[in-house]
């Protein structure tokens, strides 16, 4: 429609801020890097057994816990997608915050299998794989 002849109507501003996907989207990602930072610093300040310390139960424990640390990373990338999905007409706003959203997924996605791969090299390192669980954590 236009409001005189050959003028263009003025855009509809969009009717709702953001989109649930684009609240649960940012919400995760924000989540799951302020985890990821923390469990890095963490595993900074523990460092490596030395001297005879044991630190293979704690190290097992934590590395259970960012084995599977990939579901949170997987449900923000479909997060991520929905809220693009449904910010792509242009009546929604939070395409941008959903775009980073989808980009921070993604980053955490590949971390998670660069920390994967540094695991099993690691545990094939030792001679054994059944340090592989320890070696999740120590790659955060």
């Amino acid at each position: 429609m236009t409001d005189a002849p050959g003028v263009p109507a003025a855009a509809a501003a969009p009717s709702a801020p953001w989109t649930g996907s684009v609240i649960a989207a940012l919400v995760l990602a924000i989540t799951l890097t302020v985890a990821l930072l923390a469990l890095k610093t963490l595993a900074a300040l523990w460092a490596f057994p030395q001297n005879g310390e044991d630190y293979s139960l704690p190290a097992t424990a934590l590395g259970v816990v960012l084995g599977l640390g990939i579901v949170p990373d997987i449900l923000l990338v479909v997060f991520g997608h929905l809220a693009l999905a449904q910010t792509r007409d242009g009546r929604r706003g939070g395409r941008v915050i959903a775009a980073i959203s989808l980009g921070v997924g993604y980053m955490h996605v590949l971390l998670w299998v660069n920390r994967l791969v540094n695991a099993a090299v690691a545990a094939t390192g030792f001679g054994s794989f059944t340090e592989f669980v320890p070696n999740l954590f120590w790659w955060a």
